[in-house]
């Protein structure tokens, strides 16, 4: 029984997943639309706690040490890519504080993708002001 559950969740997942992909990254306004919000509170679930993506203005940043900023575009031509292969794009988000949120120009938080460090906050806000 708990076997057809799961296979149940599994396959609703990916019905799910499908649909809000269609509708997501169609632009690169850093403001986030329903269907974006709901593909990613779904998609970094296990890291975002309980922040969620609903009208939130996000910043995406990639590169090995997360100093390219990338675009929502890019991050959901990625996703559908690799979703093709069965695999996950290597995502990380990093939630502003309210002074940090300030500094940046009202971003809320900031997805990184196929970043592999740490990233450095106070680098990430300076490059977000200059924007």
């Amino acid at each position: 029984m708990k076997i057809f559950l799961v296979l149940i969740c599994i396959v609703a997942y990916s019905f799910l997943g499908a649909q809000s992909l269609d509708s997501c990254g169609l632009d690169n306004s850093s403001e986030i639309s329903k269907h974006e919000a709901e593909f990613l509170n779904t998609y970094l679930s296990e890291q975002r706690g309980n922040f969620d993506f609903t009208g939130k203005k996000i910043a995406f940043v990639t590169g090995s040490s997360g100093s390219k900023m990338g675009t929502k575009s890019e991050y959901f031509k990625n996703i559908v890519q690799y979703k093709k292969e069965n695999a996950k794009v290597v995502s990380s988000i990093v939630v502003l504080t309210e002074d940090e949120k300030q500094k940046s120009g009202g971003y809320d938080a900031v997805v990184s993708y196929w970043v592999k460090i740490i990233l450095d906050r106070k680098k990430i806000i300076e490059k977000l002001k200059e924007q």
